[in-house]
């Protein structure tokens, strides 16, 4: 018997990432449920789009346009618009790769550790270490209230070292608790472009490690 495991399998024909391999026949299929009965739809019509989501961005409205990524270099195929808008070509050398696992916690934990590198102007491993908080609550699809999401601000889970806040952020109707959370796994590496060296930071709520060689 055959059981096969799997996230999402992705597209083949990328410049940098493997094409997946076709499975054939499984007795047990366990996939993850967010691209589990996908289709995509032909790359051709996903460049098309991003060219026209830039050149909005950057020629009308005069933003900034922001790629995340999960590895470093591994969204270079992003700036093959180059070949159908050599304009709007992102020459870029890659600065910062890191995550924070932890479910619903991903997005808001994220948001943290740039927050904290980039306005606070904390060091990799420091930014990490940071006391963490944790939304709850409200219309999303991790929510726990069911149809009642609109009823509420949720509720707002603070680690020891944020606990001075708590008693403003009930003044301004949060419920709050303190101090036991999910505050998920940090992992990060980061360029040093004035030294022309690599930073490496991990998680100091688990047994984590950064090494070099």
């Amino acid at each position: 018997r055959r059981l096969v495991f799997s996230g999402d399998l992705g597209q083949p024909g990328r410049p940098i990432v493997r094409d997946p391999v076709r499975i054939e026949q499984a007795d047990v299929l366990l996939v993850e449920s967010t691209y589990g009965n996908r289709l995509h739809r032909p790359m051709a019509e996903t460049v098309d789009e991003l060219v026209a989501v830039i050149d909005t961005t950057l020629r009308r409205r005069r933003g900034n346009v922001i790629i995340p990524a999960f590895a470093l270099k591994k969204d270079y195929p992003s700036c093959q618009v180059r070949a159908t808008a050599p304009e709007l070509a992102c020459p870029y050398e890659p600065w910062l790769a890191f995550g924070l696992m932890g479910g619903a916690l991903q997005p808001q934990g994220h948001v943290q550790i740039i927050t904290n590198l980039v306005d606070f102007g904390m060091g990799l491993q420091e930014a990490g270490d940071a006391a963490r908080w944790e939304h709850d609550g409200g219309c999303e699809p991790t929510n726990k209230l069911g149809d009642d999401c609109n009823v509420g601000t949720g509720k707002v889970m603070l680690e020891r070292g944020l606990a001075d806040a708590a008693a403003e952020l009930e003044a301004r109707g949060y419920t709050v608790e303190c101090c036991e959370a999910n505050y998920g796994g940090y992992q990060a590496i980061m360029r040093d472009f004035d030294n022309g060296t690599w930073i490496a930071a991990t998680e100091m709520r688990k047994d984590g490690s950064a090494d070099g060689y």
